[in-house]
């Protein structure tokens, strides 16, 4: 992160709007795997506000994701359906296969936390096919995750466990640890409704391999995933 700190004084002093916007968004997506959401927020937020005094539109659609995935990651509902739905105004006047597709993903994230299955598994799907013409590692791999989710909480096992699997290979393969891990946060989710236990244990070895790592945000969440499970085991006569 010294790195991304270096480059956002130097762009301070040299007030370079772009740079300091890229310096930002940079720095807010570290302290986002390392657990600190209220401080990504932060450098998320003033890095739209610089891209929209520059006009730079791509940048700007881009952040807007983020803040959006971020307010669900939050569980700031209203906030998530307000930056979609300014992905989407922005996606009517200028396509793109890209914004589509997170504009796909956040819908079905949305109709998840809402338990709208149906209506989840019919969005996923919809992403999962726009994925295939994206050239993004990270939107194909959480347009499989969404669909693996989606397919799971419709009790579609077969689907969701082939298309999860598919997914962890492709993660595996990428090299990206970051995202393998949330790959596979994905899949002790969907373990979850079919055995507890089991997926109790695939969240406590994610925490210990996460932590290690540094992805601080993944480990919280599966340790938080970790102790409900061992509360509802608990309660089990």
């Amino acid at each position: 992160m010294f790195l991304e700190q270096e480059a956002l004084s130097d762009a301070d002093a040299l007030a370079a709007k772009s740079l300091q916007a890229w310096a930002h968004v940079a720095l807010g997506h570290i302290l986002l795997m390392q657990g600190n959401t209220a401080a990504a927020r932060a450098h998320s937020e003033q890095a739209l506000s610089l891209e929209q005094s520059i006009g730079a539109g791509t940048e700007e659609r881009e952040t807007r994701y983020i803040l959006a995935d971020l307010a669900i990651e939050e569980r700031r509902i209203s906030d998530a359906r307000e930056m979609l739905q300014e992905l989407r105004n922005a996606l009517d006047h200028r396509p793109n296969v890209d914004a589509e597709l997170e504009c796909l993903i956040l819908q079905t994230k949305l109709a998840l936390l809402e338990k709208q299955d149906a209506a989840a598994l019919k969005t996923a799907l919809r992403a999962r096919a726009a994925s295939t013409h994206s050239e993004r590692l990270e939107l194909q791999l959480s347009a499989a995750e969404v669909l693996a989710l989606a397919a799971g909480a419709s009790r579609q096992w077969a689907q969701a466990d082939r298309v999860i699997n598919s997914a962890l290979g492709l993660a595996s393969q990428s090299g990206c640890v970051a995202c393998e891990l949330k790959v596979q946060y994905s899949q002790c989710d969907l373990s979850e409704k079919r055995d507890a236990s089991r997926s109790a244990l695939c969240f406590s070895d994610l925490n210990t391999r996460a932590a290690a790592r540094g992805f601080g945000l993944i480990a919280r969440n599966a340790a938080a995933e970790t102790a409900i499970l061992a509360k509802g085991s608990n309660h089990l006569p």
